[in-house]
Order: structure tokens, then C-alpha cells, then sequence
């Protein structure tokens, strides 16, 4: 146990909860012992730590989109479209050339 405690310290608490009990819920293979093995018990809190991580940063991604809609929404002057940056520039080099 000593062993599998050093191993698994760094993880956090929640990412071990959730890999013991998705390992104990699921049926045993032939011959798998009830304990599993160090190395399985690491896969399945590394896989549950990457789906926490893949999350955060979804929810973080998606905060920022909506933070950035809501300020084109408030402060529309502050933001153009490639349409009206390209119609401006085709402007002034009419204008240059004097069509």
C-alpha cells in the first residue's frame, strides 16, 4: 500500500476517487485480481485527470468566447469584419488612382 500511496500523492484527490470507482463498478476479466495493479490504477487516474483537464479548458475556451461576444455586442466600433477591411482598402486605392 506504502507503494501505491507514494505513487499516487501527486494526483489529485477527486482524479483517484473517480478512477478507483469506475474501477471497481466495471466487471473483472478472467484471472484479473479484485486489487488492480499499479499500473492499471495509474492509466485510469491519468485518463481521468486528462477528461478533467480536456473540461477545464473546454469550459475555459468557451468562457472566453462568450466574454468576447458580449463585448462585441456592448462595443461593436471596437471590432470590423474582413469584408469591411477589404472594402476600405479597395476605397482608398480607388481614390489614389482617381477613379
Amino acid at each position: 500500500m506504502i507503494l501505491y500511496a507514494s505513487e499516487i500523492c501527486d494526483f489529485r484527490e477527486d482524479d483517484v476517487s473517480k478512477a478507483i470507482r469506475k474501477i471497481a463498478v466495471r466487471p473483472r476479466e478472467e484471472g484479473e485480481t479484485a486489487f488492480p495493479d499499479l499500473g492499471t490504477l495509474l492509466k485510469a487516474i491519468k485518463s481521468e485527470r486528462s477528461e478533467r483537464v480536456n473540461e477545464e479548458e473546454a469550459k475555459r475556451s468557451a468562457d472566453e468566447y462568450g466574454a468576447i461576444q458580449e463585448d462585441r455586442r456592448l462595443h461593436p466600433e471596437k471590432y470590423f469584419s474582413v469584408n469591411d477591411l477589404l472594402r476600405d482598402f479597395a476605397k482608398r486605392q480607388e481614390e489614389k488612382r482617381g477613379i
